[in-house]
């Protein structure tokens, strides 16, 4: 349906009274990229300031992400560089000499950035998936069918297969990410469909996955993005918006080069910061299915030493648990922002057993996390020689 509608849409747009032509056929329908129809807008932006403004976007929303945690505002500000890019994935596929170079250069790019993307994440501790290349490179495939097959069935399929290998794979953007590329095409003709579409695809559906998913009616953020800041992506589109259908300067290959490097200088700067940092050992296991505990101890300076501690904590919670399933059990450099705030004794979410020797973190519902909290620091604190303390987190009981 929505294929039919953007087709209406171009027909409209150009006048075309033929509906057996191809849309990219037409010299009327070479119009400038997302303009409306009738348009007397004011033209203040080339391609250039376009790309220029998502790569600063872009370097926000990675300082938030690797360096600056708890300025959120980062975070947010860095949602306007996704759906500029996927504007120029669209942009590029329409007026492209030879869309199968450019597809292969988008993955080219993608496999080499995936190795400092990887390490990155890894000093950072954040979750592995694919960069968001591989999520370019999966909207340019559905788009390279749509630009070969007249049914509009096809377009929907080849879309909804790109989306979810997206999703399967775990690619950064995911299946959202494919969507946005391939509305700003099919809709690339009129302004007031470009944004309809990207409303629902970063706006409206980010925010629904979050409230199902908060509100533990469905999780689908495996599926799709679950975020309630995507929608402040949809001011990207006044830049598109103003855009005067020029290059600007000539910089073909600045994003390709800029993306690479910036993971590399993330790496370098992450060896920097983190030399000299102590070693945290960190145990998580699962005493029942429901109820998670994670050990964090006491700092070593050393790698060997905190391995040597690490061993001997899981071989003791295995022992006193046998039943327990041991999930993580590894040497830290770089904690979580939320465990960061757990050894400091101000847990923001979960209650937290303060020891001698380590910080306790209790993952379940909050009235068992509580009552967990409390019976664990009351045995510890009967041992002779052993002090325990059950902190509430700052959000509440």
């Amino acid at each position: 349906m929505g294929c039919l509608i953007g087709g209406v849409a171009e027909w409209l747009c150009s006048g075309l009274q033929s509906r057996g032509r191809r849309f990219d056929s037409d010299p009327r329908l070479q119009l400038s990229m997302c303009r409306p129809c009738g348009s007397n807008h004011i033209d203040t932006m080339n391609a250039f300031q376009i790309k220029i403004l998502a790569i600063v976007s872009m370097v926000v929303d990675h300082a938030g992400l690797f360096f600056f945690p708890k300025y959120f505002v980062l975070r947010i500000l860095g949602r306007l560089a996704f759906p500029l890019f996927a504007w120029f994935i669209a942009n590029g596929a329409r007026y492209t000499s030879n869309v199968k170079v450019y597809f292969l250069r988008l993955l080219a790019l993608a496999l080499l950035t995936q190795i400092p993307f990887w390490y990155a994440n890894h000093l950072a501790d954040i979750p592995q998936y694919f960069n968001a290349v591989f999520t370019l490179c999966l909207g340019l495939a559905a788009i390279m069918v749509i630009q070969r097959v007249s049914n509009r069935w096809l377009w929907g399929i080849a879309t909804l297969a790109c989306a979810a290998l997206a999703a399967i794979c775990n690619t950064d953007y995911g299946a959202e990410g494919v969507l946005s590329i391939v509305a700003f095409y099919i809709f690339r003709n009129d302004f007031r469909y470009v944004a309809i579409s990207q409303a629902v695809v970063i706006g409206i559906l980010p925010m629904l996955v979050s409230q199902l998913e908060s509100k533990e009616i469905i999780d689908l953020s495996r599926i799709y993005l679950s975020s309630s800041i995507e929608c402040v992506g949809l001011l990207s589109l006044f830049a598109i918006y103003l855009y005067d259908n020029k290059p600007g300067i000539r910089a073909k290959y600045l994003f390709y080069g800029f993306y690479f490097f910036q993971y590399v200088v993330i790496v370098a700067v992450f060896m920097v910061l983190l030399d000299g940092k102590p070693y945290y050992p960190v145990v998580r296991l699962f005493p029942s299915q429901n109820i998670s505990l994670l050990f964090i101890g006491n700092p070593e300076s050393d790698a060997k030493k905190c391995s040597v501690e690490n061993k001997r904590v899981t071989e003791a919670l295995r022992l006193k648990c046998p039943r327990c399933v041991v999930t993580l059990s590894e040497c830290r450099r770089n904690l979580y922002l939320s465990w960061q705030d757990a050894i400091e004794d101000k847990p923001d979410e979960l209650f937290t057993v303060r020891t001698d020797a380590s910080h306790v973190m209790i993952e379940a519902d909050k009235s068992v996390a509580h009552e967990i909290c409390q019976e664990m620091a009351r045995q510890i604190d009967a041992q002779k020689g052993q002090h325990a303390q059950c902190i509430p987190p700052r959000s509440g009981v």
